[in-house]
Order: C-alpha cells, then sequence, then structure tokens
C-alpha cells in the first residue's frame, strides 16, 4: 500500500519513543509522533515513484470534501505512486498561527510536502480560499517548499461561481487549471460517494497531476 495519511500515529522504538514529548491530544492529532526518521513516516523514497501529497482542511469522515480525497488518493495510488494525506485541519491550532515551524506535527507536515513531486489541495464549497487552517499553513510554508511544484486545487459546490477563488494563496506554486465538482454528484450511502461523473472528472484530475508530476522529474 501506497497511501498513507500522516495523522496516523506511526510507532518509533528505542531513543525515537525516548524523546517523546508530553503533548495533549489535540497538540499530537495529526501526525501524533516526534521528528522521527523518514522510515517512521513511509520509509525512505524508493526510486522511480512518484510522491504526491493531498492537502485537507477541516474535513469530517463523512462529508463530501473527504469523499473527493479519498477517491484522489485511491487513483494516485492505481497509478503505481505513493499518496500522502496531509491533515492540515487536525494540526494543532496554536501552531499554525503562530508559525510554530518547530513544533513536530508542523515540521512533518512541511517536510512531507517539501519531499512531494505534486500536491493536491481538497477545499469544500463554503471555502473556496481554503480553511485558516490551511490558509495559515500555506502562509507559514517555507517559499521553496512549493516554488515552480504543480499543485492542483480541487473544490465542490452547488454552483460553479464557488469554483472562484480556488487556487488562492499558492504563492510561488505551479497552479493548475481547478478541478470543480457539484454536491450534487455525490451519493449517501452511510457516507457520500461520488457517482460515475465525480468519479470520471478526478481520475481525469489524478491523470493531470501525475502527468504534471513526471513533467517535473524529466525536467530536473
Amino acid at each position: 500500500m501506497n497511501s498513507r495519511r500522516i495523522r496516523n500515529r506511526p510507532s518509533c522504538t528505542g531513543s525515537q519513543a525516548g524523546a517523546r514529548s508530553h503533548v495533549s491530544p489535540r497538540e499530537s492529532s495529526c501526525c501524533r509522533v516526534p521528528p522521527c526518521p523518514r522510515s517512521v513516516l513511509g520509509g525512505p523514497r524508493r526510486a522511480g515513484v512518484v510522491e504526491f501529497a493531498v492537502l485537507t482542511g477541516h474535513l469530517s469522515p463523512r462529508s463530501r470534501s473527504a469523499a473527493v480525497a479519498r477517491t484522489l488518493l485511491d487513483e494516485l495510488r492505481r497509478s503505481g505512486a505513493a499518496a500522502t494525506e496531509v491533515a492540515v485541519g487536525e494540526l494543532p491550532h496554536s501552531a499554525l498561527m503562530a508559525r510554530n515551524h518547530r513544533h513536530r506535527a508542523v515540521h512533518a507536515s512541511l517536510r512531507v510536502v517539501a519531499e512531494a513531486d505534486a500536491v493536491a489541495v481538497v477545499t469544500p464549497r463554503y471555502e473556496p480560499h481554503g480553511s485558516v487552517p490551511l490558509r495559515s499553513w500555506l502562509a507559514m510554508s517555507p517559499s521553496e517548499a512549493l516554488v515552480g511544484k504543480p499543485v492542483l486545487p480541487v473544490g465542490l459546490g452547488t454552483v460553479r461561481s464557488h469554483s472562484v477563488g480556488l487556487g488562492g494563496g499558492l504563492g510561488t506554486a505551479r497552479a493548475l487549471p481547478a478541478t470543480f465538482l457539484y454536491d450534487h454528484w455525490f451519493t449517501e450511502t452511510g457516507g457520500w460517494s461520488p457517482d460515475p461523473r465525480a468519479d470520471d472528472l478526478l481520475r481525469r484530475a489524478a491523470r493531470t497531476l501525475r502527468a504534471s508530476a513526471i513533467g517535473e522529474i524529466v525536467a530536473a
């Protein structure tokens, strides 16, 4: 399985575990790890494997936006790529507001994105510019982390005008044309699921992101 989510808690052993600080459940809810080696976050990078990061804001696991993120991650994984969800909305707000790069969870999230070949940003319809945590995270992200990097904004709403603002705040990133989905393209069956129209659009979005990433790797 190449898909991972940095809010899950990898287990550190030995001196790594001994270095764990005492933090509250809220403070540790995203990465839940001290600054462990990359092997804890998913292992050393494998040659020839394209890596993606999917940034999400404050999403309910049962929301349409969460279904978008899951579907996009699955599509990227099917192509043989490594895909990581960076749950920015679950990072400690105090660290984001203070732009505390040294906070372990924040540092881990920044590193995952910096090492990704391309990034997708999933935003709900009521926050086309991204949630407050997401905007704060983007503001504190080092400029070199996203400079020239392909970034695909993905959003949804009830009318097309909700797509206005998607891609805003990406700074020096190479923003790709936004992918926009309608709310009614999702059905609720114990949780939201994309219908064939949404599935098709997300497949195309994943292909676009992968093609952009491969182009960047070749150029480098």
